[in-house]
């Protein structure tokens, strides 16, 4: 074997012996992490809220979701963990929640906002959603996203919406009425952009806005 030769072996013997280190090193780190993630699996699993966390570094893809995250989507864990939501839902629906996460990111702390969650067969659902945009000292970024559920209590006020404002005045056939609750950042002192799409995105037109703003006791004070 001349020179030459031996040097390349060489060449390739350290670079296997550097595979190996990486590779324990990734065995070791795998053996510690673990535990660590069963356990929290554990904890989140016990919660009341709606619980995901997101890779953002990994194109969005589900890195820990809780049982009531799975049971509100209707999908089993295994089916979620290491997929996007363009991997899971519809093209609009992921193309919604892809928004609402580079909004999170953008704003570089907590961005927390009212949605509804529709899935077929099931009952529509209104959650008041946090996101909070997280690096951890490991170099991974992530979206730890938490959602509660306040579909009743958005229910429960809407009869005053209509009631006291009157809503229903002058409708005519095929005319309807929406009232919506609007987190209170939603809305910003100056300029604000309001825009409407159709879940069905089928054509419609917009006749009137009104956005009122609770103040005070409603039996009182009314809206404004």
């Amino acid at each position: 074997m001349n020179d030459i030769e031996q040097q390349e072996l060489k060449k390739e013997n350290e670079s296997l012996k550097e595979e190996i280190r990486l590779l324990k090193k990734k065995t070791e780190l795998l053996s510690i992490t673990q535990p660590l993630n069963k356990l929290s699996q554990f904890l989140i699993d016990r919660m009341d809220a709606i619980i995901f966390i997101k890779d953002v570094t990994n194109d969005f893809r589900y890195f820990m979701v809780n049982q009531n995250f799975c049971i509100l989507q209707n999908t089993p864990h295994h089916k979620i963990i290491g997929k996007n939501d363009y991997e899971i839902f519809t093209p609009d629906v992921a193309e919604k929640y892809r928004r609402d996460d580079k909004i999170a990111i953008n704003r570089k702390g907590e961005y927390t906002f009212q949605e509804e969650i529709c899935v077929p067969g099931q009952k529509k659902v209104i959650l008041q959603t946090t996101k909070s945009y997280v690096s951890t000292s490991e170099g991974n970024k992530l979206l730890v996203c938490i959602g509660y559920d306040i579909t009743k209590a958005v229910e429960k006020e809407m009869p005053a919406y209509t009631h006291l404002y009157d809503r229903e005045r002058g409708l005519e056939k095929e005319e309807k009425e929406y009232a919506f609750i609007l987190p209170d950042e939603v809305l910003k002192q100056g300029y604000n952009r309001i825009g409407f799409q159709s879940e069905d995105n089928d054509t419609f037109t917009v006749k009137r806005v009104e956005i009122a703003q609770k103040y005070g006791d409603v039996e009182t004070h009314g809206y404004f």
